[in-house]
């Protein structure tokens, strides 16, 4: 059976990042993604303790795939999300509700060794998404979690062009829904308690909140700043944050309109 061993780091007691090593065995339909970017969500602080690998917005290029792998062969770009995989065979899998699967592999509860923080990661294929072109890599990662948190809940609810949608906080999942929900949707309430990250936008007071209506007839986008690690191995780390070893990029996080479908 092929095999892999790759660099990793990992949450520790205290909240060290550890490096270390971990072999994987690969099955049949593995993808072996050789990781170049990350998304920084909180959820990583709170497994930072727990003796695992840390990270669950992976973004990068395949290596090597298994000889029952049909989608994705070496040098595709991929993405992959908290859930990295299900039995397929309950009837929540059938109908298309996978993540409540009683089986499902979830960052943080299996899988122990995979995580984004590392130079590699084994994804079964059937849990890999391709990162359009139109993305550039270093925005595609938070898109596999709050993003796909927030597109599933207006999708699921099928809230229609003619709804008003709001959004409480913006955050790194409460930005993506702003931008979501600007590409499909009339206009957009956001309220926040930060009154300075209003500037230029209608606005006004409302129980100490400032709430915002975003027209998108005026193309009146908001985006907040989100932070990134852009991993390299052997690239030597910057030791001015506390928490991770790796260099922390912020970046502003803007969705190709051409990506959603909808540019008007």
């Amino acid at each position: 059976m092929p095999s892999i061993d790759f660099t990793v780091f990992k949450g520790a007691e205290g909240g060290k990042i550890v490096k270390g090593t971990t072999h994987r065995d690969l099955r049949d339909d593995d993808v072996v993604v050789k990781i170049t970017h990350s998304g920084l969500c909180y959820t990583d602080i709170l497994f930072c303790e727990r003796d695992i690998v840390l990270g669950h917005e992976g973004v990068g290029l395949v290596e090597q795939v298994g000889p029952s792998c049909t989608m994705f062969k070496p040098g595709d770009r991929v993405g992959w999300s908290y859930m990295q995989g299900t039995c397929g065979t309950c009837d929540l899998c059938f109908q298309g509700e996978d993540m409540y699967c009683e089986k499902a592999e979830l960052y943080g509860f299996t899988n122990p060794d995979i995580g984004s923080f590392a130079s590699h990661a084994v994804i079964r294929e059937p849990f890999l998404l391709r990162v359009p072109d139109a993305i550039e890599p270093v925005h595609a990662g938070p898109l596999f979690c709050g993003g796909v948190t927030v597109f599933e809940a207006l999708t699921r609810y099928g809230v229609k062009s003619t709804d008003r949608v709001g959004v409480i906080g913006i955050g790194g999942v409460g930005h993506l829904a702003i931008q979501f929900a600007c590409m499909r949707f009339t206009s957009v309430d956001i309220c926040g308690s930060n009154p300075d990250i209003v500037s230029g936008h209608d606005s006004h007071d409302s129980c100490g909140s400032v709430w915002i209506v975003v027209d998108l007839r005026r193309r009146s986008w908001f985006f907040s700043c989100t932070t990134y690690i852009q991993a390299r191995e052997g690239e030597n780390t910057s030791q001015s944050d506390s928490f991770f070893p790796f260099p922390l990029i912020s970046v502003c996080l803007k969705i190709p309109a051409t990506i959603y479908g909808s540019g008007s």
